[in-house]
């Protein structure tokens, strides 16, 4: 199909669509509320100019003006195919729901499903009890693709009771979500790209968003699920997923960015010790928080901070179209030119020393001025003919003492949530791990890890059961059967991604073990 043709059809595909564009959800289950968009942006209220993630939520004062995700591939003829979000001023580069190159209408609605545990719970117990009414998460929920149309036959995971590959609520099965609540959200990229001028990947993105109830560290954090998959034959060699956030601290104008990347955290603090009002938006006063992204289960191969989207006189500034953003994710300035330390040497991560330390290569280190700040973090991929990548977020928060003590304690902030997420404990209402118990979750080993064709699991002592490979979703992936102290299990089957790694025995009682899969 030629160019023309091509754009004739997008047209086509778009009219349907622009119903369903634009609808958005809220979740507070826990001390952080927030909204997101079927539009690619999220935690931003367009409609008032301003972000909607706040912590403490009573506050109703800001950490994050928006957050979007950029992808991008380069084809066999060198030609840039990518499709990201900034504020959607120009429309957007997706479309809610599956992927497909045939028109089903609205048959997916808003794409955007929201269920909680206790739902769920309910419908475990009561699904076949008379009177019962299904909630409409679970009912609608996006268990299969309508094939006849051209979707993928399995969309969102759920749980398969008979094991027959059919979602059947009506039969007891249930969304597999985690955390007390999840917003789950899919999106596509099959349409014009107005917002970057992009051309078309051919992805369809699923997201899911939730939250856990803790007296801890989880009480203040929200987590962001985001699985790309390639519905195609082509093979994306150097496929790039990047986080673009503007982390804006109550007050816009005075902030400050950095990076850890031993820890894969990036973040966001106050220049100086007071947050004042600004413009209407308030302000967190004194000891102001700082906030900041933990990447879970990937490390990042580069984090860019941009100095405004309008300022004529900084170069450096957030692009607006698809040319400068590939740039941008492959760790340059949208011109090619090299990122530079505050020494002169070639860099791709930014301000990635502490505040703290005096003359480091961070903001206070350097003496940059406060200001509105965009950062974009971009993760390395290789996305394979049907295949997908997992990449997990959690957002994060401090407020223990000044501003810049708040920016290096949010790095302990995030290793406990690290460690949590590691042991691979789920449910809703989480209670905080001791030393003890956090060693005792180690019950088995699993090397090499990461892995690639295959993985040896070592128990304390021989075991008889079914060692399962699970996704981070819950859904399991391979079982295995296991008579033995030691076993060697072929991985190469797996896509990149994190699994977890449990044993079912009646005899031996083992927790989750993570697993770590990289075919590159």
């Amino acid at each position: 199909m030629n160019r023309f043709l091509h754009t004739i059809a997008l047209l086509l595909l778009n009219f349907h669509w622009i119903q369903a564009q634009n609808y958005y959800t809220t979740m507070d289950v826990n001390n952080a509320e927030y909204r997101v968009s079927n539009s690619g942006v999220f935690f931003n209220d367009p409609m008032f100019a301003r972000g909607v993630y706040y912590v403490p939520k009573s506050l109703n004062t800001s950490l994050i003006y928006a957050t979007a995700f950029w992808f991008g591939a380069v084809d066999e003829n060198g030609q840039i195919k990518l499709a990201g979000m900034r504020y959607g001023e120009s429309g957007s580069d997706f479309k809610p729901g599956p992927y497909s190159t045939s028109d089903y209408g609205n048959a997916y609605g808003n794409a955007i499903w929201q269920v909680t545990s206790a739902e769920i719970e309910t419908h475990m117990q009561s699904w076949n009890t008379p009177g019962y009414v299904i909630p409409s998460g679970i009912l609608n929920w996006p268990g299969n693709g309508d094939t006849d149309f051209g979707v993928a036959e399995k969309l969102a995971p759920f749980r398969d009771l008979n094991q027959n590959d059919i979602y059947e609520p009506q039969l007891g099965e249930y969304p597999l979500i985690k955390g007390c609540e999840a917003i789950y959200m899919i999106l596509n990229d099959y349409t014009l790209h107005t917002e970057t001028q992009g051309e078309p990947i051919h992805i369809e993105v699923h997201y899911m968003f939730y939250q856990y109830l803790s007296d801890n560290a989880l009480n203040n954090t929200t987590f962001m699920d985001v699985t790309v998959y390639n519905r195609t034959n082509t093979m994306w060699q150097d496929f790039k997923i990047s986080l673009f956030a503007d982390n804006d601290i109550g007050n816009s104008t005075d902030d400050y960015v950095g990076c850890d990347t031993t820890k894969n955290v990036f973040y966001a603090y106050n220049a100086d010790n007071i947050d004042e009002p600004n413009s209407g938006i308030p302000g967190f006063g004194t000891n102001p928080p700082a906030a900041g992204f933990l990447s879970l289960n990937q490390k990042a191969s580069s984090f860019i901070a941009y100095k405004d989207i309008s300022s004529s006189s900084y170069p450096h500034i957030l692009p607006s179209f698809a040319s400068g953003m590939w740039m941008n994710m492959n760790g340059y300035w949208s011109d090619g030119s090299n990122i530079l330390d505050n020494n002169g040497n070639p860099t791709r991560f930014m301000y990635h020393e502490s505040p703290l330390v005096s003359n480091s290569y961070s903001e206070t280190g350097i003496g940059n001025p406060p200001r509105d700040v965009r950062t974009l973090t971009t993760f390395d991929a290789i996305l394979l003919p049907g295949g997908k990548k997992e990449l997990s977020f959690a957002i994060l928060y401090n407020r223990s003492g000044n501003s810049l003590q708040n920016a290096a304690d949010l790095l302990l902030v995030a290793d406990s949530i690290q460690q949590w997420y590691d042991a691979g404990i789920e449910g809703c209402t989480i209670q905080p791990l001791g030393v003890e118990e956090l060693q005792s979750l180690s019950t088995f080993t699993a090397f090499p890890n990461p892995a690639a064709d295959n993985v040896t699991i070592r128990f304390e002592q021989p075991v008889t059961g079914n060692l399962t490979i699970s996704s981070v979703n819950g859904n399991v992936v391979s079982k295995f059967p296991v008579n033995a102290q030691e076993i060697t299990i072929p991985t190469n089957k797996l896509s990149e991604g994190v699994y977890f790694i449990g044993l079912e025995s009646a005899r031996s009682s083992y927790n989750k073990t993570k697993l770590v899969i990289v075919h590159k």
